[in-house]
């Protein structure tokens, strides 16, 4: 009977799903008339990787920025409509938001317009470094502005 009681005991909890805290994401805002995409790096420059692709009509094959295939219906979240918004995640938990880069306290993001993913090559992009917008913030920065970021043209 111990033996019957100690199974059911050990199923029960084996099917109790664990908890899993909520991220921190960094979310923006994008206040212009066009879609842009944003390129989120430690680094002070746009890298060849990861590369941005453009988001095309529905029933293309989207990849995400690490390379999985998404659903085509949506937009990756490195594109941020017009007068809408995207999130980014990978900024530790929702209690204590942080800045996980290697050589820098500061994370970079570079706006590029939707024309210019259009008309020129990721390698072009990055050897001529095309965007219309940097913004560099460390932690304190974002805690200020609380993880919300508006890109204004």
């Amino acid at each position: 009977m111990k033996y019957l009681l100690f199974l059911m005991l050990c199923l029960i909890l084996y099917g109790c799903p664990s908890y899993d805290p909520q991220t921190a994401v960094l979310t923006v805002y994008n206040l212009s008339d066009s879609a842009v995409y944003v390129y989120k790096t430690c680094e002070n420059s746009i890298e060849i990787l990861p590369r941005l692709k453009l988001f095309e009509v529905s029933g293309a094959i989207m990849e995400d920025e690490k390379g999985n295939q998404i659903d085509s219906i949506y937009s990756p979240n490195y594109r941020v409509n017009a007068y809408n918004s995207s999130e980014f995640s990978g900024f530790g938990n929702i209690d204590n938001p942080t800045i996980f880069c290697n050589n820098s306290d500061y994370i970079n993001l570079f706006f590029i317009k939707e024309t210019t993913i259009k008309n020129y090559s990721w390698e072009e992009i990055v050897e001529k470094q095309i965007y219309v917008k940097k913004m560099r913030f460390n932690s304190k920065q974002l805690d200020s502005l609380n993880w919300k970021v508006k890109y204004i043209p």
